[in-house]
């Protein structure tokens, strides 16, 4: 039976600094890959301005914000040596494209990473809940 852990469904806000301090949080669920919308304005300029200079706007711009706000997700949860909990990315771009190796790279050393399928991670968040 699953008890009463506490989840969060990340969004915009989720990455710009809520704080749940101690065994506030157990669980993220992460949908897509944090990257901000290059369709905004101030990012087509932005892109737009590093393009002119040759400059290749997603590798050194949008990647590398997308890799920090993850992080930033992922730091939500685990915020202590002590803290322990579930950190779900549903997002497929993250084994099935060729910049995800660098998301991947970005977790702390010894964080056990998984890819699993639906089923398996059912089994793994009841698991974990059940301790």
């Amino acid at each position: 039976m699953l008890g009463e852990g506490k989840i969060l469904l990340g969004a915009g806000a989720f990455w710009e600094g809520i704080d749940l301090p101690e065994n506030n949080l157990e669980m993220v669920i992460v949908t897509r890959l944090p990257f901000q919308s290059p369709d905004t304005v101030l990012n087509k300029a932005r892109y737009r301005k590093l393009e002119k200079k040759g400059i290749n706007s997603f590798y050194n711009l949008a990647l590398p914000e997308a890799i920090l706000r993850l992080q930033q997700g992922w730091g939500r949860l685990i915020r202590t040596p002590k803290d322990k909990g579930i950190f779900v990315l549903l997002d497929s771009r993250i084994t099935n494209k060729n910049y995800g190796e660098k998301f991947i790279s970005s977790f702390p050393d010894g964080v056990n990473l998984k890819s699993l399928k639906i089923d398996d991670l059912l089994k793994e968040i009841t698991s974990f809940f059940d301790e």
